[in-house]
């Protein structure tokens, strides 16, 4: 597998911030994290597939400008400011209800990767990240953990022609938030002609 792009966003919708933090690129632990993540994405089998409700959306379109532009930064940063604005609005509806939840602090990941000579997959990912005591002062920081990720991602699979073959969507929580697949990505899920038969069915 070969990374051939890679952008990471602070999504904090506590300062209503979406800021991209290129440091983290030059940090060999966060190398470590990335690759990690990618493969552990990029290889799992999908439980359902999804399309997009259009082709015209704001983030199919962002994505065909990434591959096939290579139209990264512009187009990388409207992403994480779509999600950021989701994500207000999500908090918002959860408040409303008085659930007494907060949507995750968390890094949005856009990559780029190339898996085969003629496979390739975009893959966007938030990742959640939290606070830890370290050993030595006992000071609190934030930070990612190597061994518990918690993410979202979607991943498109793309063929030689860098068209879209496949979309999957991933959560590492029970319940696949709707707001993520639906209010940010603007997806829809495929019916399956089981499902279907037995919708048939029930009716």
């Amino acid at each position: 597998m070969e990374i051939i792009f890679s952008k990471i966003f602070k999504i904090d919708i506590s300062i209503k911030e979406a800021i991209e933090r290129p440091e983290y690129q030059s940090l060999e632990n966060f190398k470590k994290y990335l690759l990690e993540l990618l493969t552990q994405i990029g290889s799992k089998p999908p439980e359902r597939q999804y399309k997009f409700k259009s082709d015209f959306t704001e983030v199919r379109g962002l994505i065909s400008k990434i591959i096939t532009e290579n139209e990264y930064d512009s187009s990388c940063q409207i992403i994480a400011n779509r999600l950021l604005e989701k994500e207000i609005i999500a908090q918002d509806d959860l408040n409303k209800k008085k659930l007494n939840k907060d949507i995750q602090k968390g890094m949005l990941i856009i990559s780029f990767v190339k898996m085969t000579d003629t496979a390739q997959k975009l893959i966007i990912s938030k990742v959640d990240y939290d606070e830890f005591i370290t050993e030595m002062t006992g000071e609190i920081v934030t930070g990612l953990s190597l061994r518990r990720k918690v993410y979202k991602a979607l991943v498109c699979e793309l063929n030689s022609n860098h068209e879209i073959i496949q979309i999957s969507i991933f959560d590492t929580n029970a319940n696949v938030s709707v707001y993520w697949w639906d209010k940010f990505l603007e997806l829809e899920v495929i019916t399956t002609d089981k499902e279907n038969t037995i919708r048939a069915f029930s009716a």
